[in-house]
């Protein structure tokens, strides 16, 4: 079959849906052998597929920064090309499909903030949402989402009985994995100037990735256990220019605990990952957790929100806590210090987890889907 796959909306700016529309992208086009991809992008998404095998790519040159532009595009100008070009089914990777669709469209869910939350956006894109997410609900032909939760998510905004779709996680590359060599993760310290063991925490600004409780509660961390509390080091895109986290740091008083990491290129993470102490993670919502599942494989180990993510895909992986209580935050970190045998019971228990997460695995499952479209 000829699959279309519509990169037109990704842009590095969405954050952890890239990470995963990238790892999804490369893994259909380097374990699906069976299927024909044509491949839509613009400047911003080229650099997903750019090398690797597949059946096109049609580049389009328009300014997909704008919202309107990029509607317009694959409402009007899409469609057609697709059409001529004989494509069976379109892969919406980004939450939305368009308005009119030439052929059967496959969509991958996120979450749907934009309905459940929308006061969690600016006017103009709370109006789109709105309207992109219920065409979507209505009109795609199968659902992708990313987790169970996703789901769950889904059927509470919607009387619609759901049975095109099929729960797809994001997927964890085999290069996030347990690093033996300790002289490679040692020379990855020095140069990024990292501390012999910390906290690490990944994810960019946003509410409800709950820097400040965790800021708060790692403070009070320090106070309980001054000698034997790792640094916290923050991996976010300007994270260090931010006024909020850097005044909340100051009114702490503990700046000289806390590192900022400049963004890393791809092939570092899981030297990162290798690199840390455990992974904090007090996000309040989730779609995937995607830092959870690449700390797993890399064998860090995980004390996380209780949020359904983190059930569902850390399973008994993980130290839970309530991320609305920074008391809940603090007594976590400290009881995960404070054993020194639980590292090996987390490691083990996040190895039995991550072998469904593999890009052939995952794979295997999307064209489960085609056959089951036919």
């Amino acid at each position: 079959m000829r699959i279309g796959v519509n990169l037109l909306s990704v842009m590095p700016s969405i954050g952890g849906a890239w990470n995963y529309i990238d790892s999804l992208v490369k893994a259909l086009l380097q374990y699906d052998k069976e299927n024909q991809y044509i491949i839509f992008v613009t400047k911003h998404s080229l650099c997903i597929v750019k090398d690797m095998p597949c059946e096109e790519i049609i580049y389009c040159d328009f300014d997909s920064t704008s919202r309107i532009k990029r509607v317009l595009y694959e409402n009007a100008r899409l469609p057609f090309m697709v059409r001529k070009m004989k494509i069976d089914y379109m892969l919406w990777p980004n939450d939305t499909i368009g308005f009119y669709n030439a052929v059967p469209a496959i969509v991958v869910s996120h979450d749907f903030l934009g309905l459940t939350n929308p006061k969690a956006f600016s006017l103009f894109k709370r109006i789109y949402l709105n309207r992109a997410l219920k065409n979507t609900i209505k009109n795609a032909s199968f659902f992708l989402p990313i987790s169970n939760a996703t789901v769950n998510e889904l059927k509470s905004i919607s009387n619609k009985i759901f049975k095109n779709l099929q729960v797809t996680p994001n997927i964890v590359d085999y290069r996030f994995e347990k690093i033996k060599d300790t002289n490679i993760i040692e020379a990855f310290k020095r140069e990024k100037k990292l501390p012999d063991s910390f906290w690490l925490y990944v994810a960019h600004y946003y509410p409800h990735k709950n820097h400040k409780r965790l800021i708060i509660g790692y403070a009070d961390l320090l106070k309980i256990d001054p000698q034997g509390t790792y640094p916290l080091v923050l991996r976010g895109n300007n994270l260090e220019e931010s006024d909020d986290i850097q005044n909340l740091i100051q009114e702490m008083g503990i700046s000289a605990h806390i590192h900022f990491l400049p963004q890393l290129e791809a092939n570092e993470l899981p030297l990162l990952y290798n690199a840390a102490t455990a992974l904090i993670f007090p996000s309040l919502y989730e779609g995937g957790g995607i830092p959870i599942m690449e700390a797993m494989a890399c064998e860090c180990p995980i004390v996380a929100s209780d949020i359904p993510t983190t059930r569902e895909f850390a399973t008994d992986a993980a130290i839970l806590f309530d991320p609305k209580s920074t008391t809940s935050i603090t007594n976590a970190m400290l009881s995960y210090q404070k054993n020194s045998n639980i590292k090996n019971t987390l490691t083990r228990k996040g190895n039995e987890n991550i072998d469904k997460l593999r890009p052939d695995k995952i794979v295997s499952q999307i064209k489960e889907v085609y056959k089951r479209l036919v």
